[in-house]
């Protein structure tokens, strides 16, 4: 009992972070208190631009109307959040690989600013060429 209330506190307080290596690896890890739990290696060979995306995460919750005649109040139940995630491209942005996702802007510039002041990485506006020649 004690172990599983000390294995959801500690659930609660995990964070997810980047690190840097001092040959510019980058990986994902997971802290507790400061600590460093696990791991996790990010490939980034011939992939040097980092770029923010922005998406807005939707849901809406459908609510049974059951008794039609009895109570016609349908409640709205949608939610919305924005998403800021950092990817990795390469060149010509035809390969991204997802880095960190965050739902504050702030935390994401912060994230940004870290990976361009230890790396070499460029930042740029997600732009891929989806104008392919076809021949018939």
């Amino acid at each position: 009992m004690i172990f599983t209330l000390f294995l959801l506190v500690g659930l609660l307080l995990l964070r997810k972070g980047l690190v840097i290596e001092k040959n510019e690896q980058i990986r994902t890890a997971y802290f507790l208190f400061g600590m460093l739990l696990k791991t996790n290696i990010i490939e980034t060979k011939k992939m040097n631009i980092v770029s923010v995306l922005t998406f807005r995460k939707r849901s809406n919750y459908k609510y049974p109307k059951r008794w039609n005649s009895f109570n016609r109040w349908e409640p709205n139940l949608e939610y919305s959040a924005t998403s800021y995630q950092l990817y990795l491209l390469n060149e010509n942005h035809s390969v991204k690989r997802k880095l960190i996702s965050f739902m504050k802007e702030e935390n994401s510039i912060k994230a940004l600013n870290f990976l361009l002041q230890n790396t070499g990485m460029k930042v740029a506006v997600y732009n891929p060429n989806n104008s392919k020649k076809t021949s018939y």
